[in-house]
């Protein structure tokens, strides 16, 4: 519905203008006219305008050929002159910068007044803007309507088919969700190159390829409370419109609101998990009954299973549900397994095993390689996941989440996951992190090595702990430091003064493992001493 110069010129009104030069800026669009009296009047020339004048102030050429520059470069729609005023035509060098710059030169008669001009093209604009108005209206209305009947994606991406003309695909992260209209229309797109993509980018500037046609779509974000939650993909099989940039707003609109109801429902749909997890792993109904409920959640509970659990350190439950959105989506549509979070932001995995299953579990890979990824998308990230013993039936179930839970605390410390099987003595020493005797213990065998580290900046809290690791060896260690083994000897001197210990002594090579395992679960977020 843009006015342009050629629809202008086929008024009644202003038939009797002649163009003169710059036909190829014909379809230049109009948007409002006003006259230049005023060498200074530029400066507030916004773009879009139809210009008339009679060159009273810019007569000689020089002068014409500065003016026509200007204006094509301030996006002026055309530029009207009286002739036989006060010039009596326009030099070759005026009209062939006009037709270089596509900026039309129209020659209004000597007889017209401005208001002849003016009243015809605002009247024109003002026209087309209450169609334009009514229109938009209409296409408010049209996606109000759905969305109190309850519209689908489908029936969203239908209707904006329809307004704009061209094929629309919707996709929703929540459930992972994409429908396209016409159902026959075909496309290949990889989606990890979307979330890249920002709400708010100038329309039309970010186009993914169709990978099937030549056809580009048009990517509009779908944000929901701050968060891309989905997008809108418009094939361009035809020009986008004012009226279609309305339509792909509103439908923008309700697909966020979609997204916002299914949300809601998943959420409360995830208490009930929440709940049913909490009563499996604490045996408060028989197994029989458990199957049953978890079938009526879509869930098959096996006879064998494993708990795994993740839990990320020092972060809010905003962080936490997120990170439980980002394990949930990875694993959705690839297995049907119990997953929860409880209380205390810890999330739970109830992991089916089968009888036969020798080596890694491909579930558990999927989970370890999704902590993996994101903690490589913030290091600052410190996400325990600890893995329980197999059980081999329901009732047992909550002896393994115990087990997961405890090599969780293990995995937070250590920085790395953690198999209740895997865990040796650690497993113990956990239960011992708050007794009183434990940071007796530490003060005796670990705080002064720490302290003399700390104002010496030494490391012979890490020699001790590599010279454990390699059965006592000076040489191992001294080859795993890159250091020569007299230096080892040295520093382990130093220690052995420190402590008033006797490192040849097995016990109390013993106490010092100990004591650098009970460092280590309690200093969360340093670098856990090698053993």
């Amino acid at each position: 519905m843009d006015l342009t110069v050629r629809d202008m010129l086929d008024l009644e009104a202003l038939k009797s203008l002649r163009v003169i030069a710059g036909c190829k800026g014909l379809n230049n669009k109009v948007q409002n006219i006003t006259f230049l009296d005023a060498p200074d009047a530029i400066m507030w020339i916004r773009g879009n305008e139809f210009i008339i004048t009679t060159l009273y102030l810019f007569r000689t050429t020089d002068e014409q050929l500065e003016l026509i520059e200007r204006l094509a470069s301030q996006r002026v729609s055309a530029l009207g002159i009286k002739q036989d005023r006060f010039i009596h035509g326009l030099s070759p060098e005026v009209l062939e910068l006009a037709n270089k710059r596509s900026l039309p030169l129209l020659s209004i008669p000597y007889e017209k007044a401005w208001v002849d001009l003016i009243n015809p093209v605002m009247a024109e604009l003002l026209n087309r803007q209450l169609v334009i108005l009514e229109k938009s209206n209409a296409i408010r209305r049209l996606f109000t309507r759905l969305v109190l009947e309850g519209g689908t994606l489908q029936s969203i991406a239908k209707l904006l088919s329809a307004l704009t003309g061209n094929p629309i695909t919707i996709m929703e992260l929540t459930n992972k969700k994409v429908v396209t209209w016409p159902n026959y229309f075909e496309y290949r797109l990889d989606p990890e190159i979307l979330p890249g993509f920002k709400k708010g980018e100038e329309r039309g500037l970010k186009k993914v390829s169709n990978g099937i046609s030549d056809t580009e779509g048009v990517v509009f974000p779908v944000e929901v409370a701050k968060h891309i939650e989905g997008f809108v993909i418009v094939w361009e099989v035809k020009e986008l419109s004012c009226l279609d940039y309305e339509a792909i707003e509103q439908a923008n609109t309700v697909v966020a609101l979609y997204i916002q109801r299914l949300k809601a429902v998943n959420e409360v749909n995830q208490r009930f998990k929440d709940d049913f997890i909490d009563r499996l792993l604490h045996k408060e109904f028989s197994a029989a009954y458990m199957k049953g409920k978890a079938k009526e959640m879509g869930w098959v509970l096996a006879d064998s299973n494993r708990v795994v659990v993740a839990k990320a350190d020092g972060v809010d439950w905003g962080k936490s549900y997120d990170i439980f959105k980002y394990f949930t989506g990875v694993l959705k549509g690839k297995f049907n397994i119990l997953v929860g979070m409880d209380g205390d932001q810890t999330i739970i995995f109830v992991v089916p095993v089968q009888k036969d299953e020798t080596g890694k579990n491909e579930i558990i890979e999927l989970i370890s390689s999704a902590r993996e990824r994101l903690i490589a998308e913030d290091p600052r990230l410190r996400i325990g996941m600890g893995i329980g013993r197999v059980c081999n039936n329901i009732e047992n179930i909550s002896k393994s989440f115990k087990e997961a839970k405890t090599a969780c605390r293990v995995s937070i410390a250590l920085n790395r996951i953690c198999d209740y099987e895997g865990l040796g003595s650690y497993s113990l020493l956990v239960e011992l992190l708050e007794f009183e005797e434990t940071k007796v213990f530490l003060e005796q065998l670990i705080y002064p090595l720490v302290n003399y580290d700390k104002d010496n900046n030494a490391s012979l809290l890490e020699t001790l702990g590599f010279f454990i690791n390699t059965n006592c060896s000076y040489r191992e260690t001294a080859r795993r430091m890159h250091v020569h083994h007299n230096t080892v000897r040295y520093r382990l001197g130093i220690i052995e003064d420190i402590l008033k210990i006797d490192l040849k002594k097995p016990e109390t090579v013993l106490n010092l493992m100990l004591a650098i395992k009970l460092h280590n679960l309690k200093n969360i977020g340093t670098t856990p001493i090698m053993l």
